[in-house]
């Protein structure tokens, strides 16, 4: 809205002063402002389109998107008094409300997206503990999943028919804790040795390009990457926010125009569903 009126700024002006009981025009020291704090918004509005997609997993581009915006209104310098007072009431609301955003608690579901994400890995974070303590929640998590799978597939080979005995002597198995305990800690030490590989094997294979589909990276090392393929498939969503709803309502109105106002409301449903349904065919 402001970029368009500092566009229409001449025009506006004459044809303002044209009129005979037009609105008061703004003065020089408003219109300074408005161009001053153009530059500051522009962020915002470039992380808000980019979080509002519906066709890519957006989550993991929370973390590196809030930092680049830090970063961008950090460098902005302003040269008006409201300019500067607009860009410390931004920097410290940005801060209060995604300080956490990095770290395990209480929202985990940010970093380990962000981590499992092949563009980012651990270079979006800020703080290189955060990323550590990331990538500790994804091992202690990819070795439960890995011991859960070691567990059903020993007790399906483990699985043997009952054989009925005649004897009033049963057997007696004085090995039997031993053996449990050896299985147990077996699974336990295998389930992390494999997380810690696969991770390292993760990260050890360059970067995607930042313009690329993560999921089309996950589909080509899913035989490589074992456990870890579901993990991310888990995490790499797309949060659901109220931007479809929105734009539903919008295209209602375009279709109920003037000239369709007696349309049905079930064709109008049709419609709207036709309308947004066959463009991503």
């Amino acid at each position: 809205m402001l970029e368009r009126l500092v566009e229409l700024k001449e025009p506006l002006t004459y044809a303002i002063l044209s009129l005979k009981d037009g609105p008061v025009m703004l003065n020089a020291q408003e219109w300074e402002v408005i161009e001053d704090v153009i530059p500051i918004l522009k962020p915002f509005e470039v992380m808000t389109t980019e979080l509002s997609g519906e066709n890519y997993p957006t989550l993991a581009m929370v973390i590196p998107l809030v930092r680049g915006l830090h970063i961008s209104l950090v460098s902005k310098q302003m040269r008006t008094y409201l300019g500067q007072l607009l860009k410390q009431k931004l920097l410290g609301n940005l801060n209060s409300r995604f300080k956490l955003i990095e770290e395990q608690n209480p929202k985990p579901e940010f970093s380990r997206a962000t981590l499992l994400d092949p563009r980012f890995k651990k270079l979006a974070f800020q703080h290189t503990i955060n990323a550590e303590n990331v990538e500790k929640s994804i091992t202690d998590e990819l070795s439960l999943l890995i011991s859960e799978n070691l567990n059903e597939e020993n007790s399906n080979i483990s699985e043997t028919p009952e054989i009925q005995t005649t004897s009033n002597n049963e057997a007696v198995d004085l090995w039997g804790f031993l053996d449990d305990k050896l299985n147990t800690e077996r699974t336990q030490v295998t389930s992390v040795s494999t997380a810690d590989n696969i991770l390292k094997q993760y990260f050890s294979l360059p970067h995607a390009n930042r313009k690329s589909k993560p999921i089309d990276f996950w589909i080509k090392h899913k035989v490589l990457l074992g456990e870890l393929f579901n993990l991310a498939l888990k995490y790499l969503v797309i949060p659901a926010t109220s931007v479809p709803s929105e734009r539903i309502f919008s295209k209602a109105g375009e279709i109920m125009s003037a000239k369709r106002n007696r349309t049905h409301p079930k064709n109008l449903d049709m419609l709207i569903f036709l309308n947004k349904n066959l463009k991503q065919l």
